[in-house]
């Protein structure tokens, strides 16, 4: 449910990599091909893998059904959809580091970045694991070398934004204020999530089901427990400021009223079925420490957010014949 479910953390995916074990040794580092099929904002050329390792990633949530005949097409744009989001999420968050002097080009950057390799390598157990992990999540050496500098340069800038400028809030009192305020909310719900193994029609009969027995007055708790497939919330549910949930999620929480249940959400996820509880300033007292990060990563995002929504992205003819059947690993 996190905002980590969009695009703009497949970031973050390389950094799984020294988390997952090898699936089997290979001496030989994945073949390379820098290709490019894109260019984002007339400076950053998107290579073939690069692009391959976004769509190969997103192309996990979905099932060979979504594929079939006479959905192909439509699963396609969303895929491509989502791999160009994530990809200009990306380049905004360079474009946004070069305005303050970071670049992937810098001497503590790519000493960071090659640290990171080394330690997947250390941490894997040596080049064959490292190889084999590399294949086990569609990358390549080099993309994930870019990556892991990417990943430094989001760091420093953040840094930059907070520490230095100012520019994301870091005044405990301030943050406080706001978590105590309308620019914070607090619900629970009962999501039908899509990846559940039914249908879609299956689904949506199940979460109108559940609407109609909530808003009768059903117990919600009840219903979480016995129609939810979000085995992440836990029983105080979601805190969370604008930016972190889905942006359908998000805005009907912040439209509802404390003790107000949601009419159908439909997200990528599934079918939400959301209600507003009134938050405990106990909870905000103990958790100040974790709701005051979310709120700066919210914040640092959604500068890069504003940065992405100005970056034109132009193709080619590559990318044109890119899909299921020709990105494969």
């Amino acid at each position: 449910m996190k905002r980590n479910v969009k695009a703009i953390a497949a970031l973050l995916l390389a950094a799984a990599l020294i988390l997952l074990p090898a699936c089997k040794k290979s001496e030989v580092l994945p073949e390379e091909d820098t290709r490019t099929v894109l260019l984002v904002d007339g400076k950053y050329a998107v290579s073939y893998d690069l692009y391959r390792y976004f769509y190969l990633n997103y192309k996990t949530g979905y099932t060979d059904a979504d594929f079939a005949e006479g959905k192909a097409a439509a699963t396609e744009a969303e895929l491509r959809e989502q791999c160009l989001y994530g990809i200009r999420s990306l380049c905004a968050t360079l474009s946004l580091s070069a305005d303050y002097g970071i670049t992937p080009e810098d001497g503590d950057i790519k000493t960071a970045a090659e640290a990171s390799v080394s330690d997947a390598i250390e941490t894997l157990g040596g080049q064959s694991e490292y190889a084999a992990s590399l294949k086990k999540n569609y990358m390549t050496d080099s993309v994930f070398r870019f990556m892991m500098a990417a990943q430094a340069c989001e760091d420093k800038l953040f840094s930059t934004l907070t520490a230095g400028l100012g520019l994301v809030e870091t005044d405990d009192e301030k943050i406080a204020s706001i978590l105590r305020g309308e620019d914070c909310v607090r619900i629970v719900q009962v999501l039908i999530s899509k990846s559940n193994g039914f249908s879609d029609d299956k689904n949506r009969e199940t979460a109108e089901k559940v609407l109609r027995l909530a808003k009768e007055g059903e117990d919600f708790d009840r219903l979480i427990a016995n129609y939810s497939n979000d085995y992440s919330m836990t029983s105080d549910g979601y805190y969370f400021t604008h930016g972190y949930m889905l942006e359908e999620v998000e805005e009907a929480a912040f439209a509802l009223g404390v003790g107000e249940i949601s009419d159908l959400v439909v997200s990528r996820n599934g079918y939400h079925i959301i209600k507003r509880l009134p938050k405990e300033e106990s909870y905000l007292e103990k958790n100040f420490s974790t709701l005051k990060a979310q709120y700066q990563s919210c914040e640092f995002y959604r500068l890069i957010d504003e940065r992405r929504d100005k970056l034109a992205v132009r193709t080619n003819e590559l990318f044109d014949g890119l899909d299921h059947t020709t990105l494969i690993y």
